[in-house]
């Protein structure tokens, strides 16, 4: 199975519960700074900002997959959903410890 790429709705719903790291999230997927403090200038809802900053995601990383979620989610210490959405979304099947390193 190869990585599969995310669209709007399923990344929404399967990172709403990392609105209080939104930020750092996204810096670790690859928005500049700039971006994200037009982000968070702009909407004033935790929500909304996560919702933009996929869709600034999407845009900038059109062939961008599950994979380089899972390894945003590493590196703001997510292991939980990392694995959750590393075992359901890519072929790498999850955060073993040798994993979870890289």
């Amino acid at each position: 199975m190869s990585d599969i790429q995310p669209n709007l709705q399923q990344l929404v719903e399967e990172l709403q519960s990392i609105t209080a790291t939104w930020k750092l999230f996204g810096l670790f997927l690859g928005i500049p700074k700039e971006e994200l403090e037009a982000i968070d200038l702009d909407k004033k809802n935790v929500g909304d900002k996560l919702y933009v900053l996929c869709c600034k995601w999407l845009e900038m990383k059109p062939r961008g997959t599950w994979n380089d979620i899972v390894k945003a989610l590493k590196k703001i210490e997510r292991l939980d959903l990392a694995e959750r959405l590393g075992k359901k979304y890519t072929s790498s099947g999850g955060t073993s410890p040798e994993h979870i390193l890289k």
